[in-house]
């Protein structure tokens, strides 16, 4: 049997949920069920707000990589870590495969984000 499904367990759970609902805490679990299904469906990707957002997003990573094809970078390891940076990599990732500091790439990239929407606001 399950530790989980023991009856010290469950008493234990209950005084918890007690006192969770008490201090006001919603769950968005349905305890009654067996399965703990959600008690109603919810969800921030819903939300117009957060919409914009990812659609922001996806229109940024779009531009960065037209800058990639269209600008003249300073050198190529510039030009790798924009690369990388244009298909969502993170810091991280770029200073791994390029082969510099987190730091080098957070600098290049914030140096290279305002000229590439420069060119955007321009036109």
């Amino acid at each position: 049997m399950s530790p989980y499904q023991s009856k010290e367990f469950k008493e234990l759970q209950k005084q918890w949920y007690q006192k969770l609902k008490e201090n006001g805490f919603e769950d968005i679990e349905n305890t009654n069920s067996k399965k703990e299904y959600l008690s109603s469906w919810s969800s921030k990707y819903a939300e117009p707000s957060r919409r914009d957002r990812i659609e922001s997003t996806r229109r940024y990573f779009e531009l960065a990589r037209q800058f990639y094809n269209s600008h003249s970078f300073k050198d190529e390891r510039e030009k790798q870590m924009w690369a990388f940076h244009a298909e969502g990599q993170s810091l991280r990732e770029i200073a791994k495969e390029v082969g510099v500091t987190r730091w080098r790439v957070h600098m290049t990239i914030l140096s290279l984000a305002p000229i590439m929407l420069k060119g955007i606001v321009d036109d």
